[in-house]
Formats: C-alpha cells, sequence, structure tokens
C-alpha cells in the first residue's frame, strides 16, 4: 500500500484543468498506473489538499503510481515534486486505542424525497450537519472522534470542517450531464476502534464519489 503526494502548480494551464474537474483529475490518476494492472491495483484514492502555501494531490494506491504524467500536466518537469511511500505499516499495525490526527475529504449527503417521485441525495449544508454526518458513520468504520475541551468546560467532539465547496462538472467531455456535489474536508483526532475496520477504510475510503476525490482518509501522529 502505498501513499503518494504531489504538488501541483495553479499558475499552470494544465493544473487549473485538472482542479477545475474532478472527472479529469480521476482520469489523470488513473493514468499513473498500467491499465492492464487496473484489477490487481484495486480501489485507487485521491483527493486534492489546498493551504496557504501549496496546492497537492494525495492518492493511495495497492501499487505505487507514477506521477511522471501529472507533474508535466500539472506541477513542475523539472523540479519534481512527487514522493510515494510504504504505508502499509502504518495501516497494518494499528491497534485499539492508538490516536491519530487525520484528514478528509468527504461528500456528505442525505436522501431527500419529494412526493409522488423518486428519492434524491443533496449535500448536507451547514458544518453542523456535515460533522453529524461523519460522527454517526465512524463506528462503522472502526473509529471515534476523541472529545476535546470546550472553555466553558463542556466537552466537543475534536473535529472541524476546513472546507465546503459545491463543485460542478461535466460528467465527460463529450457528455451534457451535469454533476453537482458537495465536496467537505474534515480534520480531527480520531481513536482506533477496531483496527481491522479503520484498516478497510484507509484502503476502501468513506462514503461516495470516490472517483471524484472524495474517501480519501489518511492518519499522521498527533502532536
Amino acid at each position: 500500500m502505498y501513499l503518494s503526494r504531489c504538488e501541483l502548480n495553479p499558475n499552470k494551464r494544465g493544473a487549473r484543468e485538472l482542479l477545475g474537474s474532478p472527472q479529469r483529475m480521476h482520469a489523470a490518476v488513473l493514468s499513473c498506473f498500467p491499465r492492464s494492472m487496473a484489477d490487481a491495483n484495486g480501489r485507487v484514492l485521491w483527493r486534492v489538499d489546498y493551504d496557504d502555501r501549496a496546492t497537492y494531490l494525495y492518492v493511495v494506491s495497492e501499487m505505487k503510481p507514477d506521477l511522471a504524467v501529472i507533474q508535466e500536466q500539472a506541477g513542475w518537469p523539472e523540479t519534481p515534486t512527487a514522493v510515494s511511500r510504504d504505508y502499509s505499516p502504518l495501516v497494518e499495525n494499528l491497534a485499539k486505542g492508538q490516536q491519530f490526527h487525520f484528514r478528509l475529504t468527504a461528500n456528505p449527503v442525505k436522501q431527500e424525497f419529494v412526493r409522488g417521485g423518486r428519492g434524491k441525495r443533496v449535500g448536507h449544508k451547514t458544518p453542523e450537519h456535515q460533522i453529524r454526518w461523519l460522527l454517526e458513520r465512524a463506528s462503522q468504520h472502526g473509529f471515534k472522534v476523541v472529545p476535546q475541551a470546550l472553555p466553558d468546560g463542556s466537552e466537543a467532539p475534536a473535529v472541524d470542517v476546513t472546507r465546503s465547496q459545491q463543485v460542478s462538472f461535466l460528467k465527460a467531455a463529450d457528455s451534457r450531464r451535469r454533476v453537482s456535489l458537495r465536496v467537505v474536508t474534515y480534520e480531527g483526532v480520531l481513536e482506533v476502534v477496531d483496527p481491522d475496520l479503520l484498516r478497510m477504510t484507509l484502503v476502501e475510503g468513506i462514503g461516495r464519489a470516490k472517483a471524484y476525490g472524495c474517501g480519501l482518509m489518511t492518519l499522521s501522529p498527533v502532536r
């Protein structure tokens, strides 16, 4: 299992095209793996992280990706910024009670029913409902969000929504079908409850729209 990261150059036209279309980014990520080994590679999860200094593409995969294609199109070909590291030691050595800082980009949705019509999924819009969506699913994914003390002496889950965006894009270059998603990034501290379930979560992702940059949770040591 590999966790890979590639810094993107938002000033480059190719990067803007990929960042503006999760469909194109998904295709670019898949191009980093041999098509003949797609089944052996299993699910490929990816997400884009933004901060004040840089924009990064993260990929979790069974096979080590060749990110040269994305560097050429959307990064700095002469100054490679892509790195891949073996994610297996962390994933395989998870133990009950361990705590980690986590970052997750997901598509938190609810089912909305219209009288006389079929139900449809719509994205949660407020941080309160977005966080509740995650908390309701934590146990089935092998973790719990740890509590944190508030100034008034009460406690609240140690998780925040750091980015929430409605994205809209064409499903394919030659299609008129438009996809609209609520994409939310969470950061917080979790505790391992069921190591096996959490391993599966790190490999398989959380929620829907995984092909469009949602579902990838990464862990790092608690500072």
